[in-house]
């Protein structure tokens, strides 16, 4: 066994590097000059499309590395390939070829975001800059599913200290031994994360890493927003225990980026991008073996699109898909195109891949907070008295564990604690119980409705209502602070029961 797998991984580095690129504003002798250079270097090149800016709009529905393009006299037509990129909200990089009568442009366009300039006269010095271009979006894939991961293992973390201060208040009688499960739980699952990062840090140059599939979509719909610059609304919908799926990541977010586009191309100005994963029930394989877990991934225009999709064709009816066909079929997967009556053009796309395992964290803990709090000791930190009774604090995380040890914690303080699972379950709490609510403590990893637009709905909701944000984040206050309009606290996880308590304190004196 174990020399298979060292047979697999040595494989999967001397695999070729394959390169899928647009050539805008070349002439065609030009153009296979510089293609040559390349397929001399050992790059497997193909070439989605070719020509001016409709061509390279058309050449951006599908999954691309690179953008080759090619200035002219004026300094002008390089710099219309980096608008038509700009304007289709997708990180494609940009190579120009410089035109020699136009020295300046250059610099414009390394200003304006090209990747990198090379001279029209030296095609050979394409091939290193594309290897590093790959280089470069492979180690930014690493980089993003090593944030998702570390962001689970801050949750992991989080009910650790907390729990362990209760435990440390109140000795272990009768049924707070279930506490000593959740340490229990989150150790094992922090263990099973550490794992899976130094996996995924060790993978090297290899492209098939084994992702959570809520990593992927987290991250697709995060970048497809960054793209737009906030002029749609995209989700991320996920269970937290979604099954991990073993690709190429950087060719499946690539995927992601292009239906996302074709999506909103079909769209309703209105309708919002969705991108949803889920696990489907056993299916058969395809060898006839043992049944084994389906992940499907639906990339969709607002979250009713794909209840109204009639019918569902293969990939292979649409000729335009064949490089995405292409990349799903390497990580054994299928993929599908909604359709209904009302509409020609499609508006939801589905992915399905084999499940490779449990995510990692993804485990349910098998804590459950006590419905009633004890008595606890006199040497315990409790809120000042209210005229109206203890004040209510509503916690807005989808860690089960982190809600229900950070609710026990404040209970134990003399608070009231409500919970929530979401955002949208948040803000609906709040309005119920508007005026009574002291101080909200959100999560900003939430995964539907994200802790930013939660953070703004809960001010629209109730302006005075105090808020503390939590996360694993290493950002600075100050820059959560301008970007949220204004939050009242900030603790990074994970904290302990003290740091909770004195930020709330704070908060609510502030009010």
């Amino acid at each position: 066994m174990r020399s298979r797998s060292r047979h697999e991984t040595s494989r999967e580095v001397a695999e070729p590097r394959r390169l899928r690129l647009a050539i805008h504003g070349a002439e065609p002798e030009e153009a296979e000059t510089w293609l040559a250079a390349l397929r001399r270097a050992g790059v497997d090149v193909q070439v989605a499309a070719a020509g001016g800016a409709s061509e390279l709009r058309a050449g951006l529905r599908q999954p691309l590395d690179m953008t080759l393009a090619w200035d002219d006299a004026a300094g002008e037509r390089a710099l219309e390939a980096l608008d038509t990129v700009r304007e289709e909200g997708l990180a494609v990089r940009v190579v120009v070829v410089a035109h020699p009568e136009a020295p300046g442009a250059a610099v414009r366009c390394l200003e304006q975001g090209a990747y990198g300039v090379l001279d029209a006269d030296r095609p050979e010095r394409l091939p290193p800059m594309a290897v590093r271009l790959l280089d470069d979006l492979h180690r930014e894939t690493v980089a993003a599913l090593t944030g998702r991961i570390v962001h689970d293992l801050d949750n992991l973390l989080a009910p650790i200290p907390l729990a362990l201060r209760l435990l440390h208040d109140r000795g272990l009688p009768g049924r707070l031994a279930g506490h000593v499960a959740t340490i229990d739980d989150a150790v094992r699952g922090s263990m099973a994360a550490l794992r899976g990062l130094s996996e995924l840090i060790l993978t090297g140059q290899s492209r098939l890493l084994e992702v959570p599939a809520k990593h992927l979509v987290a991250i697709a719909a995060t970048r497809m927003r960054d793209g737009l610059g906030g002029t749609r609304n995209v989700l991320s919908e996920y269970p937290p225990g979604l099954a991990a799926i073993r690709l190429d990541a950087t060719r499946a977010l690539e995927v992601l980026a292009c239906l996302g586009r074709r999506v909103l191309d079909a769209a309703q100005d209105e309708d919002e991008l969705v991108y949803r994963g889920s696990d489907v029930a056993l299916s058969p394989s395809r060898g006839g073996g043992a049944a084994t877990a389906t992940v499907e991934i639906v990339v969709a225009a607002g979250r009713a699109t794909e209840a109204g999709v009639e019918t569902w064709e293969a990939s292979e009816e649409h000729e335009d898909l064949a490089t995405v066909r292409e990349i799903v079929a390497a990580a054994d997967g299928t993929a599908q195109v909604g359709r209904s009556s009302e509409s020609a053009a499609a508006r939801a796309y589905r992915l399905s891949f084999p499940a490779a395992a449990p995510a990692v964290g993804s485990g349910a803990g098998t804590f459950r907070a006590p419905s009633e709090v004890e008595a606890r000791g006199a040497a315990a930190p409790s809120p000042a008295p209210s005229a109206t009774g203890p004040e209510e604090i509503l916690v807005i995380d989808d860690e089960e564990d982190v809600r229900r040890v950070t609710c026990e914690v404040l209970e134990s303080r003399g608070y009231r604690a409500l919970e929530a699972a979401g955002g949208a379950e948040g803000v609906a709490l709040l309005a119920d119980g508007r005026g009574r609510v002291a101080l909200c403590l959100v999560d900003l990893g939430l995964p539907r409705m994200d802790g930013a637009s939660t953070v703004r709905a809960l001010r629209r909701t109730d302006h005075a209502v105090r808020i503390v944000v939590t996360s694993g984040s290493d950002r600075d206050a100050a820059d959560l602070d301008r970007e949220l309009g204004g939050v009242d606290g900030f603790l990074a996880k994970p904290y302990d029961a003290e740091t909770l308590i004195r930020a709330i304190g704070d908060a609510l004196a502030e009010g």
